[in-house]
């Protein structure tokens, strides 16, 4: 294969770096150039620069057919080398970028190619965006002072706590611990909540619906847990604020002396011996909570507040996605084995491998033990099987299928609604599961010549390997790469194999492709897509929609081959040479392209409309595309 396109890499997670080691890194990071820092002046003249909005049209040549382009160039930056690769971070949307540079023995920030305030230290993971994609975050120092900036504001503290800055999920709200001379302070929002005598390094909380925040802070030697801005009741120590995942509650655990209290939602729950997990299990859906904890030589559960039966030992409490079932592990003094309890009934044996599914309607779990097991399917007992393999009975979206993976005389067995499959020796790289809202399943089974897809019952043939399978959104349709052997490829669809000369049937010597990547579904499923590599013509790399082949190209980059929202419309980014391409519905755009962002592709607005950020003439530049069909 070719060698992939020239691009640039986005931030990784490295520790803080001093700014000499900032100057070896980018010193050392391969494609740089040795570093050599800005003047005063150089910086103030690349600052005064000013870049127009260019703007051109890219339409079909001769007899070509295809859409119009209107293309749009918007400068984000410059290129130098004073820039780690490792600090360029990109907005969740792809529209913004920011990035640190070394200059004059100081280090700004750049976002959209305005610079920071400089700096004389600084933490190059600090850079990042929220959730809302537009507020830019990071940290900095000057002198003794510490600088947190989010967006237009900065803050300035002695010292910030390790924890960093922390966003709710929609990115609308924010918080982090500041030192300030001896007192510790809690800004939310742009609020200080302080001053305190400490604050846990434990982040601070802020719940799924963006509402509530909590942290816990000391006062007199004491914790407390302040949420919202109100300070609970003093512990010796608490255990860490967790909220609902909706958000509706909050909860704690709190401890004085040798006993624990469980607070949920302000109020105490009681005070016990023992706890056996430090926070409380909550619903998917957020209605139910529970705690397993010990008064005297007694465990019981705690459940939505209330103290349930007392038993010897009891653990695993598991709850549905909707709340509707909860369940665990129990034993009594003389148990042989613990039993489980379901809803409150104590059903007797030994079990393992519960499991819910989605929708939280039925449950399923394995009784017995290796050489005698049974799925118990919403108290449907079903054959004894030599075992039952991890993770137990699998549930369709709606509940209304399952299916699990048995051993029977020596081999491997799939169970779905109660039905065998043909037995096999062993499990392939895909393991049974139901696809995401649908009823559809996939497995594959390993062969001694490779390996082989099970789709809704339906067996691929045997292929030397094949690519992770993909599927419609509806779950309807699966694709893969497959690997006949010895180098020759086919795009494995719905049960169907396709090479050069489209639809063909299995073994049956018709051409293949070299190398077959990245196949995909547009999001209504009707369309697909995928890269190859052909020796046919000279070794070039193509893109195949639908079974047309498309322009040939030395390197295409597999993983930015993507459909439009409506699947009219495929891009993907491409190289030839030292040129690099944007390719939409087959047309090339080369506008001196140098490189594209790996780790964050095309990005569509709508099904007309989309982006990328490529370098160009040695500067980040926003590549819009509107689609004139």
């Amino acid at each position: 294969m070719p060698p992939p396109c020239t691009a640039f890499r986005i931030q990784l997670p490295i520790m803080p770096l001093t700014l000499s080691q900032l100057g070896l890194l980018a010193a050392l990071v391969v494609g740089l150039p040795a570093l050599s820092r800005r003047t005063a002046q150089e910086t103030e003249a690349s600052e005064a620069l000013s870049f127009p909005v260019e703007e051109f049209v890219v339409a079909p040549k001769g007899p070509e057919t295809g859409p119009r382009l209107k293309v749009r160039h918007t400068t984000l930056g410059l290129m130098d080398p004073e820039i780690p690769p490792e600090s360029i971070m990109v907005s969740p949307d792809g529209r913004h970028l920011a990035y640190m540079s070394i200059e004059s023995g100081t280090v700004k920030v750049y976002s959209d190619g305005v610079a920071s305030e400089p700096f004389e230290g600084f933490r190059p993971e600090s850079i990042n965006y929220a959730p809302d994609g537009r507020t830019l975050t990071y940290m900095g120092v000057r002198g003794t002072k510490s600088y947190v900036v989010v967006g237009d504001a900065e803050y300035k503290y002695g010292r910030i706590s390790t924890g960093g800055i922390r966003f709710s999920m929609d990115g609308s709200r924010y918080g982090f611990v500041g030192k300030r001379n001896a007192n510790y302070y809690a800004l939310i929002d742009g609020e200080e909540i302080g001053p305190y005598k400490l604050i846990s390094k434990q982040p601070i909380k802020l719940s799924q619906n963006n509402e509530h925040y909590g942290f816990i802070a000391t006062i007199d030697g004491k914790q407390v847990a302040v949420i919202d801005g109100k300070e609970g009741p003093s512990f010796d120590a608490i255990v860490a604020i967790r909220f609902s995942p909706g958000g509706e509650h909050c909860s704690y655990i709190g401890k004085r002396g040798a006993m624990w209290i469980p607070v949920m939602d302000g109020v105490a729950l009681g005070s016990f011996d023992e706890i056996r997990q430090p926070r409380f299990d909550f619903s998917s859906s957020g209605t139910r909570s529970g705690l397993i904890v010990r008064k005297g030589r007694r465990y019981h559960v705690l459940l939505d507040g209330k103290l349930g039966k007392s038993y010897a030992d009891c653990r695993n409490l598991s709850f549905s996605h909707d709340g509707s079932s909860v369940a665990y592990l129990a034993s009594h003094a003389d148990s042989k084995f613990p039993f489980l309890v379901l809803n409150g009934e104590e059903l007797e044996g030994r079990f393992s491998k519960l499991t819910f599914s989605p929708s939280g309607g039925s449950t399923g779990v394995v009784r017995g033990g290796k050489g005698k097991q049974r799925a118990l399917i919403n108290g449907v007992e079903g054959p004894a099987y030599d075992v039952i393999e991890a993770p137990g009975v699998v549930f369709s979206a709606t509940g209304t299928h399952h299916l699990y993976t048995v051993g029977k005389n020596g081999q491997t067995v799939v169970v779905v609604d109660g039905k065998e499959s043909p037995p096999f020796d062993k499990l392939g790289k895909v393991v049974p599961e139901f696809l995401p809202g649908s009823e559809n399943y996939i497995y594959s089974i390993e062969r001694e010549d490779g390996e082989t897809l099970v789709f809704n019952g339906k067996q691929s043939p045997t292929y030397a390997r094949f690519s992770k399978p993909a599927f419609s959104r509806d779950s309807g349709r699966v694709i893969c790469a497959a690997e006949k052997g010895e180098g020759r490829w086919v795009a494995y669809v719905d049960g169907k194999e396709y090479g050069p000369e489209g639809e063909r049937i299995p073994g049956k010597g018709s051409p293949t492709y070299f190398t077959v990547r990245n196949p995909i579904f547009d999001p209504e499923g009707k369309h697909v897509a995928y890269f190859i590599y052909s020796t046919d013509n000279g070794p070039k790399c193509h893109v195949v929609r639908d079974g047309v082949v498309g322009p040939a190209f030395d390197d295409v980059l597999a993983r930015t081959i993507q459909f439009s929202p409506d699947g009219k419309h495929l891009v993907y980014v491409a190289g030839s040479g030292e040129h690099r391409y944007i390719v939409v519905d087959g047309i090339e755009i080369s506008s001196g392209y140098t490189g594209f962002l790996r780790t964050h592709g095309f990005t569509f607005e709508d099904s007309n409309r989309v982006h990328i950020i490529a370098s160009r003439q040695a500067r980040f530049v926003l590549v819009e595309i509107e689609i004139e069909s």
